[in-house]
């Protein structure tokens, strides 16, 4: 059924692509084995995670072992946040931007009450956190700092290497909520200078409750979620099969379109704010440095 309004918030969630369903198909019905189990169906179940993890390696240009599937962009960023902290007990500082996304903000209040040094960047008045922002609040005991890669309300998009290489000086680690920006963007972890990168196939054409956290090779890392050892026992739990291939598929389709769906995005964009300008509207955010849509 055809709906009965215009949908304009695609920042919070996209349909389901066709390609994408059809690809996701299988996995509900005769694939539908756990793909822990050692059976043939098992297997290949095990081989379709197998395969959806490679190609987002590729994608992403790293390892297959840095990718860990969980269930959505929430569960990644609170991964994120908690399992570098409790590795890290011999350092207490946590920094993250005023700007985050409500789960990063809530995550960061808990890991306060435990007792963590929680520091809030300060964005200036276009929506970007400089530099100088961030080094006041670096020190020696930083274990961790969290910028998001393109923000979901005004859609700035940070200068994220710099952030990153500063983060670096200090002996600390860098992760970013890339989960706005995995539609038009760059999103290579080792481009970005991200030792940890958080993505959402909901926002990207993909199923809704999947998602992944890139946790580059070699990190101290206290998994949060024991299970069956999954995911290399960095996230117990039966792996969701077809959102796991569905991801996968949505995520090649972006990136490999990245390019037009922006220019569409560009043009629809500043048609628009032409006609809101005309009347006085203000924008909230960066000019330039913001997503195409």
């Amino acid at each position: 059924m055809e709906p009965d309004y215009v949908y304009l918030d695609y920042a919070a969630a996209t349909p389901l692509e066709k390609e994408v369903f059809e690809a996701m198909l299988p996995y509900f019905d005769h694939l539908f084995a756990n793909p822990s189990s050692l059976h043939h169906p098992g297997r290949m179940a095990r081989e379709a995670v197998d395969n959806a993890r490679r190609e987002i390696a590729e994608l992403l240009s790293c390892q297959t072992d840095e990718l860990i599937f969980t269930a959505g962009g929430t569960e990644s960023v609170c991964l994120a946040l908690q399992g570098i902290a409790l590795a890290n007990p011999d350092k207490n500082r946590i920094i993250i931007s005023q700007i985050e996304h409500p789960s990063l903000l809530a995550q960061a209040e808990m890991l306060a009450k435990d007792g963590f040094d929680v520091r809030y960047a300060k964005p200036n008045s276009e929506g970007l956190i400089e530099t100088g922002e961030l080094k006041s609040h670096l020190n020696d005991q930083t274990c961790l700092v969290s910028i998001g890669y393109a923000n979901s309300e005004i859609g700035t998009v940070q200068s994220i290497k710099e952030l990153a290489d500063l983060t670096h000086q200090y002996g600390a680690l860098f992760h970013t909520d890339a989960c706005q920006a995995a539609e038009t963007l760059r999103i290579e972890p080792k481009i970005l200078g991200a030792d940890l990168l958080s993505l959402n196939a909901g926002k990207v054409y993909g199923p809704k409750g999947c998602g992944l956290l890139y946790l580059k090779s070699g990190l101290s890392f206290a998994p949060q979620m024991p299970g069956g050892g999954q995911e290399g026992g960095r996230r117990g739990g039966t792996e969701n099969v077809p959102a796991i291939v569905g991801f996968a598929k949505a995520l090649l389709l972006c990136q490999k379109e990245k390019e037009r769906i922006s220019r569409r995005y560009l043009s629809q964009r500043e048609r628009l704010w032409l006609s809101l300008k005309s009347i006085g509207a203000r924008l909230n955010g960066h000019p330039e440095k913001r997503l195409a849509n």
